[in-house]
């Protein structure tokens, strides 16, 4: 097992499971800047309204400061970025500000 922390920068749904897809990009160390995307062992690999509840019931929302226990690395297709995500609680460690989302944002390439 190991831990991430992200800030929260996708949430969407994803039909018909009724499962989310969550995506964001770590804060700090040497992959800062680089996208997580936590994925369930489920079929759709879609993270469920449990999955994605802090310990006091709250949801993981976008800009959300999120620390992610992960079980395994697991690219699949163009997803390179996915990764399994334990049994555990995510924990929220505060919401991003502006300054921290604008040294998140990819360079822009013309090409």
């Amino acid at each position: 097992m190991y831990v991430r922390k992200i800030v929260c920068l996708a949430n969407s749904r994803k039909p018909p499971s009724g499962g989310r897809c969550i995506a964001g990009k770590e804060t700090e160390g040497p992959r800062a800047g680089q996208w997580i995307r936590p994925v369930s062992a489920r079929a759709d690999n879609a993270i469920t309204e449990e999955q994605r509840r802090y310990e006091n019931g709250q949801r993981a929302q976008l800009l959300d400061i999120i620390t992610i226990h992960l079980e395994t690395y697991l690219p699949i297709g163009h997803q390179r970025e996915n990764h399994v995500i334990a049994d555990e609680y995510w924990s929220k460690d505060g919401v991003a500000s502006w300054d921290l989302v604008t040294t998140l944002i990819d360079p822009y390439d013309a090409n």
